[in-house]
């Protein structure tokens, strides 16, 4: 069983300060993911280098899991990915001129 988050505290619990968070999950995803939270909630997203276009946010409502952020952020490094290569890769079957 995944463990429960209430809070952005309850979901650092073991990886970092809170103060850190951002930095950690910046550096630890291969797109550079953001991470944003309030009293209600946890939002992911990421900018993508070389591209005009964002990922789209995923928003987390309080109570969620440590299983459920994780998925939304390789659910953000999976849309920087195709983003990137849409715009970058001209052998990419998403390429466009």
């Amino acid at each position: 069983m995944t463990k429960q988050v209430n809070s952005i505290e309850d979901f650092a619990e073991g990886l970092c300060e809170v103060d850190a968070l951002p930095k950690a999950i910046y550096k630890g995803t291969d797109c550079g993911a953001w991470i944003q939270w309030d009293d209600k909630g946890i939002d992911v997203g990421s900018i993508v280098e070389g591209s005009d276009v964002d990922c789209t946010p995923i928003r987390l409502d309080f109570p969620t899991t440590v299983a459920a952020v994780w998925a939304a952020l390789t659910a953000i490094d999976e849309e920087a990915a195709e983003i990137w290569e849409k715009w970058n890769d001209p052998t990419s079957e998403y390429w466009e001129v």
